[in-house]
């Protein structure tokens, strides 16, 4: 972690436990964890700390959150195919795939903005955000809006407030927008959840291929919150299995609908939790 953060995180830690203690793991319709596969990663994935898949190449991309690499893995064994530099060492924290361009997000709010022409990055650019001193962890692509929403882990006004706020960067204007675009209320958290809930901090965002909704992974309380397509409400709140992801941090989804979820070692070996995904009608 960024040490700029270490006091903030500190201080907001230390009340916090699990909000899933003791319940059964669950996941959203269409999902099982009697179906998930866990795959154990190689040593040079221990801090995978972002994920998302690349439709063009067929595999998926990570970042390690201390190195300013983009990590191409394979799809079926989930090795590393290629490592890509982009940049120094820093606490990066997420990436995404728009149509054209690969953007990887730094615990501070900074974007970094490159392009993939099949043997390396290249055209890196970096948009700094301007905003009080906030903490990210999860960002994903809002297609209808051309924008990336960054959702806040850790801030003085979400706690004060109860709530996780977003903020959109326009892929038009290359522009952060200052005012929030998203929020969650930490009480319609616990409220759909019917569980008790001291804090929220989101640790990685993903839409829904096929449904279109929201996914939101929360590491430190051990949730998956999936929110509504169109007004982004809590629709179901569900407890992830702490064996299995003991620390989650990046969460992707293929276009058949298969759900990701990526493991820092958190002292033991990484992993990405692999969930088909079986639709209404029994087929992916």
């Amino acid at each position: 972690m960024n040490k700029n953060y270490l006091l903030l995180f500190l201080l907001f830690l230390l009340p916090y436990c699990s909000a899933n203690t003791g319940a059964k793991p669950t996941v959203p319709a269409g999902y099982s964890w009697q179906q998930a596969r866990e795959v154990i990663l190689e040593k040079g994935l221990d801090e995978i700390s972002g994920l998302d898949y690349e439709r063009k190449i067929h595999a998926f991309i990570a970042i390690n959150d201390e190195k300013g690499k983009v990590y191409v893995i394979d799809t079926a064994a989930f090795r590393i195919r290629e490592e890509l530099p982009f940049g120094d060492k820093g606490d990066y924290e997420e990436c995404i795939v728009t149509d054209d361009r690969w953007y990887v997000l730094r615990s501070d709010g900074h974007l970094y903005e490159m392009t993939y022409d099949g043997v390396g990055i290249k055209d890196v650019n970096k948009y700094k955000y301007e905003g009080k001193t906030t903490e990210f962890e999860a960002m994903y692509l809002d297609k209808a809006n051309n924008r990336i929403v960054l959702i806040v882990k850790n801030a003085k006004k979400d706690h004060q407030e109860e709530t996780a706020y977003g903020y959109a960067f326009d892929l038009a204007s290359k522009q952060f927008v200052a005012a929030p675009v998203f929020q969650v209320r930490w009480s319609d958290v616990a409220s759909v959840g019917k569980i008790k809930l001291k804090s929220f901090h989101p640790s990685a965002a993903a839409i829904h291929p096929i449904t279109g909704e929201l996914y939101v992974l929360a590491s430190i309380e051990k949730l998956l919150v999936v929110l509504d397509k169109q007004t982004l409400k809590v629709k179901g709140v569900y407890f992830l299995d702490p064996k299995l992801c003991r620390q989650a941090e990046g969460l992707a989804f293929d276009p058949r609908g298969n759900m990701y979820i990526s493991n820092e070692a958190a002292d033991a070996q990484p992993n990405i939790v692999v969930f088909p995904y079986q639709s209404k009608n029994g087929r992916p």
